[in-house]
Parts: C-alpha cells; sequence; structure tokens
C-alpha cells in the first residue's frame, strides 16, 4: 500500500468497533470509525460513502480494495468480505484479504524500528479465556514450540504447513495452521491427539495425518493458481476417492468428503518432492453445525495410497482428522 499511485480503501469489521479508512503513499487520508456494537452490516456501507465525500474522492478512484479477513467475528467478517466484494465488482477493482496477525506484525515493526529478523509475538482476544497468536521470525510465522511435545506425548511426529486453513475457535472465524501428524498410531489416539493440539497450541487448527511411507521434516508453500491443469488433477483425485468410497461400501455412511488440492510440497530425510498435496476429508454430521472426522477402512487408505500418489504432480497425501469446531468441514 505504499505505492503513491495506489489509493486502497480499507475494511475492518471483525469485532465490536469497526472501521473504514482510505490510504495513499503509505498515509492515511481519513478514517471513520464505526459505532460499537454488532451493527457493522448497517453502518459500513454509509460511513464508506460519507468518508469518500468528506476527502472528495470519487469511488472511481480508488486502486485496490483491502478487508480484513481474520480472525474475527464470523458474522463482522462477512460483512466486510461482502462489502469488499461488492465494490470490487461494481468498480473493477481488485478486492485483497489481510489477515489482522500479518498487520499488526507489520505496524509493530513500523512503530518500533524492529528488524525483520526480529521475532515478533502477536496475541488477539478470542474470548472465552482464549487468544488467537503466533510467533513470526524472519517475517514468517515460526512453528510454536509447544508443537513438538505435544506430538510426542502420543508418540508421533509433528509438522506445522506453511499455508493457513479457516476454523472456528470461540466462536470466532480464524485463518491458522494446519499441523500434518505422522507416525503409526491407533485412531482413537489420532483424534485424542488432534483434540489436544488444536486446543492447546497457539496458531493450529487443523490436523492431518500422514498416509505417505515416511514423516517430512521440512514443508514449502507451492506457487499455484486455479489452471486447467491443476482442475483436472483435483478431478481425478476425487473420482479416485468417490470410487474407494464406494468399492468399500462405507459411500452413503460418509456425510460429505471433500477431496483437497493443497499447494504444498514435502521434504524428506532423503528426498525434497516438488508436487502437490492431497488432503481427504470424510466426515460424519446431521446439519453441518458441527462434524467429526469418520475412520476408512484400512484397506481404502491403502487403495488411496496406490492410486492417488500415483498421479502425476501429487507427491503426498493426507487424511483430514480435524473436527468442527475447530476445523471447518470445508477448506479455504
Amino acid at each position: 500500500m505504499t505505492d503513491p499511485t495506489v489509493t486502497a480503501l480499507g475494511i475492518e469489521t471483525s469485532g465490536a468497533e469497526g472501521s473504514v479508512a482510505v490510504v495513499r503513499d503509505g498515509s492515511s487520508l481519513g478514517e471513520t470509525v464505526l459505532s460499537p456494537g454488532l451493527v457493522h452490516g448497517r453502518q459500513v456501507i454509509p460511513a464508506l460513502r460519507d468518508l469518500l465525500e468528506r476527502l472528495r474522492l470519487p469511488l472511481a478512484d480508488v486502486s485496490i480494495i483491502a478487508v480484513n479477513r481474520g480472525p474475527g467475528s464470523h458474522t463482522g467478517l462477512r460483512v466486510g468480505v461482502t462489502a469488499a466484494k461488492v465494490l470490487g465488482f461494481a468498480i473493477g477493482r481488485p478486492v485483497r484479504g489481510i489477515e489482522a496477525v500479518d498487520a499488526l506484525v507489520d505496524q509493530v515493526r513500523r512503530q518500533s524500528g524492529a528488524a525483520v529478523s526480529e521475532p515478533v509475538a502477536v496475541a488477539i482476544d478470542a474470548r472465552s479465556d482464549r487468544v488467537f497468536g503466533g510467533i513470526w521470525d524472519n517475517g514468517d510465522w515460526r512453528s510454536p514450540p509447544a508443537l513438538g511435545p505435544a506430538a510426542e506425548h502420543f508418540g508421533l511426529h509433528a509438522l506445522a504447513l506453511p499455508m493457513r486453513s479457516v476454523g472456528v475457535k470461540a466462536d470466532l472465524r480464524a485463518y491458522e495452521h494446519p499441523v500434518m501428524l505422522s507416525g503409526n498410531a491407533t485412531w482413537e489416539t489420532l483424534i485424542e491427539a488432534t483434540s489436544a493440539i488444536t486446543a492447546d497450541v497457539p496458531g493450529i487448527n487443523r490436523c492431518v495425518w500422514n498416509l505417505g511411507p515416511q514423516p517430512p521434516i521440512a514443508a514449502s508453500a507451492v506457487a499455484a493458481g486455479v489452471t486447467r491443469e491443476r482442475l483436472d488433477l483435483l478431478r481425478e483425485a476425487d473420482a479416485l476417492v468417490m470410487l474407494a468410497l464406494e468399492r468399500h461400501g462405507i459411500y452413503d455412511q460418509v456425510w460429505q468428503c471433500p477431496t483437497v488440492l493443497v499447494p504444498c510440497a514435502l521434504r524428506f530425510a532423503d528426498a525434497h518432492l516438488d508436487g502437490e498435496m492431497i488432503v481427504v476429508r470424510p466426515v460424519a454430521s446431521r446439519r453441518a453445525m458441527t462434524a467429526r472426522p469418520v475412520a476408512l477402512p484400512t484397506g481404502l487408505l491403502d487403495d488411496l495410497r496406490r492410486d492417488i500418489l500415483a498421479l502425476d504432480g501429487v507427491t503426498s497425501l493426507a487424511l483430514d482428522i480435524t473436527s468442527k469446531p475447530p476445523g471447518t468441514i470445508e477448506w479455504e
């Protein structure tokens, strides 16, 4: 937002007190703070209109729209994101989601003069005696020190993945990191470990169980977009999952089973694999307000390992074993 040719319109509706602002050349041109309370849906558009009129700035002169995408109130975030997308569509401008914790880290570094190499800890009130938080080091999120011991307590190896997925904690929507668990364990142990890790380790809202032959030692994000090739790969993997569910006679027992193509490459002790990850997410639910992961038969898991890991472009496979909450049914 520091490009002098860019005029950015910002929308923040994640908490009880929201705001709208206009920034140009790294400086705030103006801001309107919304009235406290859960009434952002009635206030955000009038506040934007009044702010632009006060600044004598036509909406068409806005270059980009930025909106807080969490963590925060479900309803509040939907209000802000919807307003941003509607305005962006109306004037043909890009919309960018900004994570509150990243914005706070950037603000701390700017105000304190802290070097990028200095770690910054962030904590946001999540209500119900909880916080959203994490440690950012060299500009990137750092895996919580408590993660390793928490997984080892259950005889498992844990690796935080370098992206965020949507989840729910303390009735708030948040984007936090998934964790890949590796190791041989009973289904009950895996579920118990997932519950403990997502409850006790900050910055984690989802666990996936590694179905590959060995635990990874590192993970890196893969630059990827929505392409025909990736969509074809995802459709092929999803078809293999559906056929396996039918072949093993449990298709009707699974309420929903998204197949997710995750742009993440894993590094192992003896190799670095450049492909992407497939995550299978079988759940049981009644009305989608809550959900629990479904244990798949060993034979079905063996079929998935054989068929999905043989696909070009897929180098890892995992089973999402998180309940809802804290993880949503879908990935985003």
